[in-house]
């Protein structure tokens, strides 16, 4: 305050070398500040003197405005008591939760956000409600107490085997590319059908959309029955932030998730925990053709999903002794999900297709390769464990964002869950209520953000290799080029007695101004829910339970077991 007082003065004093005031343009050279925040400061002066009257003690941080009340301090009291309530009963509330009780009573608060809007408007708003939020807090004495968490960390010298892998996956796409190429141009009699790596630049873009429908990619992820929110608002240095749930947090189902490089997805599959029901191969006495009454492969039966609750179609279901996708879940994949899937050709006639994995044991299984290769038309290329949060999609967002999203319905359904009177238990969401939660979380999921995720992956980039040096400089840095020969020499170094064929670096494009891989990653991510990443000096305690309930992000992600890939 007195800082901008003694500047508004400072441009009338009279300069000694030429006699004339210092005016506006010295005032702003001298005092190192914009012109224009001295002739605002010129037009704010009686008002800042008027201010220093009545308080001379005024900080000088505070400014005119200071003490004027928040646009939404009608709905904030309604809030703050909402919080209380939801804490009393060790219910988590987090940013999503407290985003979506202001738009309730104030559809326009902080400018609003309409249920159709667009990237920009949504990401506008999210930026708008982030800062909102940080003072909500401060003003109401509310802090935001997490969990912590382990992230999965790429090894050294990872660059050099991620581009081997999109060169093997490159390699694969082109041979098919040739294919398509040679059926839609038969050669003419006497001559050899064109080769993928013969096509050129225009000749490959004619069957490039062809192409990538028939590229997929399939995961398995864990997921908690009830998934708490990690963070939740509390009073500042209250020591009790308990969080209280239905008791199945420490149970879990496997989820999983296929989807195709033209944005379209595979029906998910759902494996909850449970006796499975293996039907007899020979009929006769004493010998069931069905689950036994009231199990969990009896819940998933076709005849019986409605009564539970599951979904009728668009998806399909599992049951494991542990929940985990064993080598017989994999192969009830195939046919319950991956044979089903969009662009399929037909259930008698599967259209050839590359589907890209993990090192999970299961996949690397002889019989299931041969059975997707027999039942499904598929070849399979496989990514080092140690890459999957770099090369896979699924790994890298999706499996992520379908978590935010069933965690946001988990955070609504807990919000007004029936608690029993005498444990304070919520009552745990039944298994078709958490099977609906997935069909919707997936179908929301648009078919824009799949391609794009393959697109920042690496594994749709143009087959004529032109965004190949925006995909390295975007994950590898600038100077990738230097590092990946390097690589090179290092493993040749080391492998003396193996030829390598020779490194095949990305040509740099003339005119490369902005890369479209970081637009994209950009664009992408500006679509998916937010996820607020605050420090914390403590941890939620889960009320019933382990209090460091961990989200397990993947499976098969960081074995030792990777497919050794030649640079």
């Amino acid at each position: 305050m007195w800082f901008k007082l003694n500047a508004a003065a400072y441009t009338r004093e009279i300069c000694p070398c030429h006699g004339q005031p210092v005016g506006n343009n010295g005032a702003a050279k001298v005092l190192q500040v914009p012109r224009k925040r001295i002739i605002e400061w010129l037009k704010q002066e009686e008002q800042l003197m008027e201010k220093v009257s009545a308080n001379p003690k005024l900080s000088k941080a505070k400014q005119v405005h200071s003490g004027g009340k928040a646009s939404t301090v009608d709905a904030e009291q309604a809030l703050v008591d909402y919080i209380k309530e939801q804490r009393k009963q060790h219910r988590g509330c987090g940013n999503r939760e407290v985003m979506n009780k202001l738009l309730e009573p104030k559809p326009n608060a902080l400018g609003g956000m309409p249920a159709n809007a667009k990237p920009e408007e949504a990401l506008a708003f999210k930026v708008k409600f982030n800062s909102w939020y940080q003072r909500f807090c401060k003003r109401n004495g509310f802090s935001i107490r997490r969990r912590t968490s382990v992230g999965q960390k790429l090894p050294k010298g990872y660059e050099g085997m991620a581009w081997a892998t999109v060169m093997k996956l490159r390699e694969a796409l082109v041979k098919r590319a040739g294919e398509i190429y040679a059926r839609r141009h038969p050669p003419a009699p006497g001559e050899s059908p064109i080769k993928g790596e013969d096509l050129t630049s225009e000749q490959l873009a004619t069957v490039e959309a062809e192409v990538f429908e028939e590229l997929g990619n399939m995961d398995q992820t864990l997921v908690q029955h009830e998934m708490p929110v990690e963070t939740t608002l509390e009073k500042t240095g209250a020591k009790d932030a308990r969080i209280s749930t239905g008791g199945k947090e420490k149970e879990r189902f496997t989820l999983v998730l296929a989807v195709m490089a033209d944005g379209k997805k595979v029906s998910p599959r759902i494996i909850f925990k449970g006796t499975p029901f293996i039907p007899p191969t020979v009929s006769g006495k004493g010998k069931s053709t069905l689950p036994r009454k009231n199990s969990v492969a009896w819940e998933i039966h076709p005849a019986n999903r409605a009564k539970h609750g599951h979904p009728a179609n668009g998806m399909s279901f599992g049951v494991q002794e542990k929940s985990w996708s064993d080598q017989r879940e994999c192969n009830g994949w195939i046919s319950g999900s991956w044979k089903l899937r969009p662009n399929n050709g037909s259930i008698v006639q599967q259209r050839p297709c590359i589907l890209v994995l993990d090192d999970f044991k299961c996949h690397k299984d002889e019989g299931f390769i041969a059975a997707l290769k027999r039942d499904a038309n598929a070849i399979v290329i496989f990514i080092p464990g140690v890459l999957t949060p770099l090369l896979q999609p699924l790994d890298r967002m999706l499996n992520k964002q379908m978590k935010r999203l069933l965690r946001g319905k988990y955070t609504a359904y807990s919000a007004s869950a029936v608690a029993d009177a005498r444990s304070g238990k919520l009552k745990p969401p039944e298994r078709g209520v958490v099977s609906t939660w997935c069909k919707e979380a997936w179908e929301s999921i648009t078919s824009e953000t799949v391609k794009t995720c393959f697109k920042i992956c690496g594994l749709t980039l143009a087959l004529d290799g032109s965004e190949d040096h925006a995909r390295c400089e975007h994950n590898f840095g600038e100077d990738y080029r230097d590092l990946l020969e390097e690589q090179h020499a290092v493993w040749f170094a080391e492998h003396p007695d193996v030829t390598l064929p020779p490194l095949k670096l990305p040509k740099v494009p003339g005119g490369f101004h902005s890369n479209p891989i970081t637009a994209a990653q950009k664009e992408v991510e500006g679509k998916l829910l937010p996820y607020v990443a605050d420090e914390s000096d403590s941890e939620v305690e889960v009320l019933e339970g382990d209090s460091d309930v961990e989200v397990v992000e993947g499976q098969g992600g960081g074995g030792a077991e990777g497919e050794v890939v030649e640079l």
